[in-house]
């Protein structure tokens, strides 16, 4: 099964715009790191933090690569290890790399 999910909770209505180099995925401003956004991915721009921004990403990601989780709203987390690729659609291209332990919100399940 491979999962939609979304990371982070913003309102939808929120600028949509592709990066235009990597950046580093965190849960907040100065903490440690949660995966890379690799160059081109499209996010959903939120609230302005400091030098930081909040985003929207949603991506799939192979459900062999998941367990359970519920911490701070999220009802899946990474378990492979050290990461694993978050895809722009089943089997399509790597949008960005997520650690292990990396909180996810499911939003859909199709095949593996």
């Amino acid at each position: 099964m491979t999962l939609l999910f979304t990371l982070a909770a913003m309102p939808m209505a929120a600028q949509t715009t592709r990066l235009t180099r990597d950046a580093r995925l965190t849960k907040d401003p100065g903490s440690g790191t949660l995966g890379t956004l690799l160059a081109g991915t499209p996010v959903s721009l939120g609230a302005p933090r400091g030098s930081s921004v909040e985003v929207t990403l949603e991506g799939w990601i192979f459900s062999r690569s998941v367990g359970p989780f519920d911490r701070d709203n999220f009802d899946l987390a990474i378990t492979a290890r050290p990461q694993e690729n978050l895809r722009d659609a089943p089997n399509g291209s790597v949008v960005a790399r997520l650690v292990s332990g990396t909180g996810l919100i499911k939003v859909d399940a199709k095949g593996a």
